[in-house]
This record gives structure tokens, C-alpha cells and sequence, in this order.
């Protein structure tokens, strides 16, 4: 069994450039938690919106011990009632130092347009889903990092 900790620590935030910006916060960073896995390849989901993981394929122990598993939470302030769309990328690549990288998709909580409060607010979560090959092998720490734009 190997044992894996997924942190998603750096994320840089980016408002769309037009004649209303936006204020992007990110008020949570993305932690995926520690796992065993046997070294066969399985996939990890964390919902978005209960931060509940799930294996969805394949084999692995999800430890309750460590770092625990949290969404990535964001608040966006901009005008009332503008329409804003979120833009997370289709992928991201996390590295430990010394085992292979791993693929991780963002799952944004909702639609990707959404209408800021009456006050010029919104909030919105991100989960992830992680593939994890066959092979790998060790006790690892990954982290990395992805952009999150709103416009």
C-alpha cells in the first residue's frame, strides 16, 4: 500500500478585464487529504459541494487522519447583478518532488455563468477528480497550482 496526500496550495486569481472588475478571494485552498492506494490504477472525486470523497474506480483507503479533505471556496465582489462566468482550466498538473505527476480536474459546484447578489456577491466552491496510475509507488506529498478566472 502507498500512501499519497494531495494538497492543491497555490491558485492565482485572475478578474476579467472590462469596464466592471471583479474582486476574486479565494477563502479556502483545495486539499485533496491522504490516501492508500495498492499501486492499480483508481480515481478519487471530492464533491464540490459536501467536500465528501469517493473512491469511483478502482481500490483506495481514504485516511480521516492528516490534513483533511476540503473544497477549494471562493467569494467574488463586483457590481449588483452582473453577470460573471468562471473559468477553472480543464486540468491540472500536481507534483511531489520524487513520484510521477498526477492529472487533476476541477469541478466547479455549479453553473459556470452566475448572477452577483443584489450586494455585488457571490461565492462558489471547487472539487476536484484525481486519476491515480498504475505504479505508483511511495509515500508522497503533492501539491500544485491553478488559475481561477472570472470575467
Amino acid at each position: 500500500m502507498k500512501k499519497i496526500f494531495v494538497a492543491i496550495i497555490f491558485v492565482t486569481l485572475c478578474a476579467g478585464l472590462s469596464a466592471h472588475a471583479q474582486v476574486v478571494t479565494q477563502t479556502t485552498g483545495l486539499q485533496l487529504g491522504s490516501f492508500v492506494f495498492s499501486g492499480s490504477p483508481c480515481s478519487i472525486s471530492l464533491n464540490p459541494i459536501t467536500s465528501a470523497r469517493t473512491v469511483t474506480s478502482g481500490s483506495a483507503l481514504l485516511l480521516p487522519s492528516g490534513t483533511p479533505a476540503t473544497v477549494a471556496k471562493f467569494s467574488v465582489t463586483g457590481l449588483p447583478n452582473q453577470v460573471v462566468t468562471i473559468i477553472l482550466p480543464s486540468s491540472i498538473i500536481v507534483n511531489s518532488g520524487s513520484g510521477p505527476p498526477m492529472t487533476v480536474v476541477p469541478v466547479l459546484n455549479g453553473p459556470v455563468s452566475r448572477t452577483l447578489s443584489p450586494s455585488g456577491t457571490i461565492t462558489f466552491q471547487v472539487g476536484a477528480d484525481i486519476s491515480l496510475p498504475a505504479g505508483t509507488a511511495g509515500n508522497y506529498a503533492y501539491s500544485g497550482f491553478y488559475s481561477v478566472t472570472v470575467n
